[in-house]
């Protein structure tokens, strides 16, 4: 919700990115990536659609509580 409510601020797109994404029924293409250890030493699935996010996009990344950073470097691998 505050990633929404900051695009919306913004007016900006907004694209989720998701822990443990499952498949659609259509089948989205999606890019994935796993976390480092998180502060509860959990290593997190983490994956975005392909098509929110294009070449040339500029991206911010929004949390409500970063802890060690790892699902901030994770979204920067998905992204890169």
């Amino acid at each position: 919700m505050l990633g929404d409510l900051t695009a919306q601020h913004l007016r900006i797109g907004f694209a989720e990115v998701r822990q443990n994404p499952e498949r659609a029924a259509d089948s989205d293409a999606w890019w994935e990536t796993v976390s480092g250890p998180d502060y509860q030493d959990r290593n997190l699935h983490l994956g975005v659609r392909r098509t929110l996010i294009k070449a040339g996009d500029r991206v911010l990344f929004v949390d409500d509580w970063i802890a060690t950073g790892a699902q901030a470097e994770a979204c920067h691998r998905l992204v890169r």
